[in-house]
């Protein structure tokens, strides 16, 4: 039942068996294998016109990727170079914490030697004081001595011993 090249074999209907095959007329038929070539040819054009633009897709994509594998590589010096910096930052305040500590320390000790200097010339003004009490009423004393007053002695003497006796226990 094959006449041509455009024809396929059918298995008629049972319904449809006493009538009988169509037949395209002969000047159809190279009609018809012309219009099959340019259906063909264009398929094939939109099937390359597709690959050439899936081409340019990739090539471009390949160029986004390279590009952006460069700039990761540059971040990820960038992150290196600023993690080393971190480090001797912190090494740096790890060294600037203990030599505040240390400084807190000797500061505190300070403070506590001018409060006990504080003490030490407080208590020693005191005693100068009683001293010059003391040496005001001797020189008193003297003087009067000198001028052959002795009861003015015995009672500039007499007017400074307490102060005299707490000046020995005080000093020494």
């Amino acid at each position: 039942m094959t006449s041509g090249l455009l024809e396929v074999e059918r298995a008629a209907p049972t319904e449809y068996a006493d009538v009988p095959p169509v037949e395209l007329p002969r000047w159809r038929r190279p009609w018809l294998a012309l219009l099959a070539a340019i259906v063909m040819m264009t398929a094939a054009g939109f099937v390359v016109a597709n690959e050439v633009q899936t081409d340019h897709h990739f090539d471009t994509t390949r160029q986004s990727l390279n590009a952006t594998q460069q700039q990761l590589a540059l971040v990820r010096s960038d992150l290196a170079s600023l993690g080393a910096a971190l480090r001797v930052v912190n090494g740096q305040i790890t060294q600037s914490t203990t030599a505040l500590a240390n400084d807190q320390t000797e500061l505190q000790d300070a403070q506590t030697a001018l409060a006990k200097s504080e003490g030490t010339v407080s208590s020693q003004g005191a005693s100068i004081n009683v001293l010059q009490s003391c040496l005001g009423g001797i020189t008193q004393a003297l003087n009067a001595l000198s001028v052959g007053d002795q009861a003015t002695a015995i009672s500039a003497l007499n007017s400074v011993t307490s102060s005299c006796q707490s000046a020995v226990v005080e000093n020494g």
